[in-house]
């Protein structure tokens, strides 16, 4: 229930923040953070680190209204959470991004 009502936040204010290609474009760069920071030779950790840094510089918007809440939920269940907030944003469901996953996984595992 919590993360549904979180979802639905969330999306309502992303999907404020971007225009409808905008947000495509915005999805894709967020998951070519997660890609540039698979390919760093650092802890888990670090690359937590970089994601987060490049994140808050290239889409401040973005970072204070979303990204805050999502970090709060468990690792398991951020990819989801992206998942079902592409599919409210931009209604097509068929967003992927197989680095988010892995890292999501990654961080999961270092506990």
């Amino acid at each position: 229930m919590y993360s549904r009502y979180l979802l639905v936040v969330i999306a309502a204010l992303f999907s404020s923040a971007c225009t409808s290609s905008e947000s495509t474009s915005q999805f894709d760069g967020l998951c070519k953070v997660y890609e540039d920071a698979l390919q760093k030779d650092v802890s888990t950790t670090e690359k937590w680190g970089l994601i987060i840094n490049q994140i808050e510089t290239a889409f401040p918007e973005f970072y204070q209204q979303n990204y805050v809440y999502i970090m709060d939920m468990d690792p398991n269940q951020r990819y989801d959470v992206y998942k079902r907030l592409e599919e409210e944003v931009e209604g097509s469901g068929d967003w992927e991004c197989p680095a988010m996953r892995a890292f999501f996984s990654e961080l999961e595992s270092s506990k």
